[in-house]
């Protein structure tokens, strides 16, 4: 548990580190696209019993397609 929240504070570091570069090259760059908006559930099913650990590795997984999506945004904007 300790290794996923470590991953977890490396992620929002990267995440910053990002938004610096995005920041920085914004002058060279086309206009930046709107960020994704957070998908909803579309029933009010309860949600399943789940451990701490599959909690977090989700929640790594969620932030890692966020950063995926923003890196993909810089490089299409610089091209």
């Amino acid at each position: 548990m300790e290794k996923a929240d470590a991953t977890l504070g490396e992620l929002d570091n990267l995440q910053v580190v990002l938004g610096m570069l995005a920041d920085h090259i914004s002058p060279y760059c086309t206009p930046a696209s709107p960020e994704p908006k957070e998908v909803k559930v579309a029933d009010g099913k309860l949600e399943e019993a789940k451990a701490p650990l599959e909690r977090v590795l989700e929640e790594v997984v969620a932030r890692l397609c966020k950063l995926q999506s923003m890196v993909n945004d810089m490089v299409a904007r610089l091209r």
